[in-house]
């Protein structure tokens, strides 16, 4: 899987990293749009099996996003009166996340 494979990627060479690189991109621009679609389009599950993503509550994303809970839960604390997605102001909490992905996004780049 590749949250398990990104984190270990320095052993394997540079060929294995750079197509971690190529499939963290990916999964990033899914991230994104998965977010700007808003609530009502997020309800269902969303499953992309080749990146890795499993999408499958509209509540707290930390947890939602198995990818990105995997590569930022540790670091990054899903502010806890986000838990409702009633609760926040969905631009609010894409800028948010956008800070956050593109900031590991970055990291990951380099």
């Amino acid at each position: 899987m590749i949250f398990k494979s990104f984190r270990l990627s320095a052993r394997f060479g540079k060929a294995h990293g750079l197509l971690l690189r190529e499939q963290y991109d990916q999964s990033y621009n899914l991230l994104i749009s998965i977010l700007e679609a808003g609530p009502e389009d997020s309800m269902l599950p969303l499953v992309h099996e080749d990146l890795g993503i499993i999408e499958y509550h509209r509540g707290n994303f930390a947890a939602s996003i198995t990818h990105m809970d995997y590569c930022i839960r540790h670091s990054v604390e899903c502010p806890s009166q986000w838990n409702s997605a009633d609760d926040v102001d969905r631009l609010e909490r894409i800028s948010w996340y956008k800070k956050v992905c593109e900031g590991k996004h970055n990291e990951n780049k380099t």
